[in-house]
C-alpha cells in the first residue's frame, strides 16, 4: 500500500486494523474512480471482474496483479521437495478464462466461504512453474509474495 500511495502521490494515511491483521488505504478522487470504472473495475471486483481483452504479453502482469490481491502462497512444511501451494480466488468465469493462459492447468475447487466464487489451486512443481511465469520480467509486484517464492526456489524454506 505504501508503494501504491507513493505512486499516486497521495498524502492520505494507511490505517491498520488489528482485528484482522489488515491495512486500509482510503481516499476519494473522482478522476481515479471514473478511470477504474472505465476499465471495468468496480467495488465488488472479486465477484464481477471479467478477464480483460488485452495484449498477450500483458497477461502475466495482469494475472500477477490479480494474484497480489486475491491469491495466496502457502508453504506446506510437511512437504520437503516442492512445498509450494498457490491459490487464487475468483468467479468461475474469470478463473476458467485465466487458466487458458497459465503454463499449468489445474482444477478449480469450491470455495466453502462463497457460492459465487471458486479457488484455482496448484501445488508442488506446477506451483513453481506458475509463479515463475508470473514473476518473469516483473518490475512491479508485492514484495512479500515474491520474496517468499524466491526463498522457496532457493530452498531456504
Amino acid at each position: 500500500l505504501g508503494k501504491f500511495k507513493e505512486f499516486i502521490g497521495h498524502s492520505c494515511s494507511i490505517k491498520e486494523k488489528k482485528s484482522n491483521s489488515s491495512c486500509i488505504l482510503s481516499f476519494r478522487n473522482k478522476y481515479f474512480i471514473n478511470s477504474l470504472k472505465s476499465l471495468g473495475i468496480n467495488n465488488c471486483k472479486s465477484l464481477t471482474l471479467e478477464f480483460p481483452d488485452i495484449k498477450e504479453e500483458l497477461i502475466p502482469h495482469f494475472i500477477r496483479g490479480y494474484f497480489n490481491g486475491d491469491g495466496c502462497i502457502h508453504i506446506r512444511k510437511q512437504v520437503k521437495k516442492y512445498p509450494l501451494l498457490v491459490s487464487i480466488l475468483g468467479t468461475p468465469m474469470f478463473l476458467k478464462k485465466m487458466r487458458e493462459y497459465l503454463p499449468t492447468v489445474n482444477k478449480l475447487y469450491k470455495n466453502k466461504g462463497s457460492e459465487k466464487t471458486l479457488i484455482y489451486q496448484t501445488s508442488g512443481k506446477k506451483a513453481e512453474e506458475l509463479l515463475s511465469y508470473l514473476y518473469k520480467d516483473a518490475t512491479i509486484f508485492l514484495e512479500r509474495k515474491r520474496n517468499l517464492f524466491i526463498a522457496v526456489l532457493n530452498r531456504n524454506i
